[in-house]
C-alpha cells in the first residue's frame, strides 16, 4: 500500500464519517423535538452526541489526510487534469442541431 492509497483511504473514511455524523445528529435532534416525555428526549439527545463525535472525527480526518494528499502532490495533478478536460470541452466545436 502506497502513501497515496493510505492517505486517500483515511480521507474518504473521514468524509463518510463527517456525513454520517451530520445525518445521525440531525435526525436524532429532530426526533427529540417531536417527543413529549423527558426520558425520550434525553435518550435521543444522547444519541446526537454520537453524531457530534463522528462529525469531529470526520473533520479531523478530512482535513489532516486531505492536506497530506496535497503534500503528496496528488491534488495538483487532479486539478491540472480537470483544467485540461475543461479546456478540451470548451475548444470542441458545437454542431448545429438538425431540425
Amino acid at each position: 500500500m502506497t502513501e497515496y492509497n493510505l492517505a486517500l483511504f483515511f480521507h474518504l473514511l473521514g468524509a463518510f464519517s463527517l456525513i454520517a455524523g451530520t445525518i445521525v445528529a440531525g435526525v436524532a435532534f429532530e426526533a427529540a423535538r417531536r417527543r413529549r416525555h423527558p426520558a425520550e428526549i434525553a435518550l435521543l439527545l444522547g444519541l446526537t452526541r454520537i453524531g457530534v463525535v463522528l462529525v469531529g472525527i470526520g473533520t479531523v480526518l478530512v482535513l489532516g489526510f486531505g492536506l497530506w494528499l496535497v503534500e503528496l502532490g496528488v491534488f495538483v495533478l487532479v486539478v491540472r487534469r480537470a483544467v485540461q478536460q475543461l479546456a478540451l470541452a470548451r475548444s470542441r466545436p458545437v454542431r448545429a442541431g438538425t431540425g
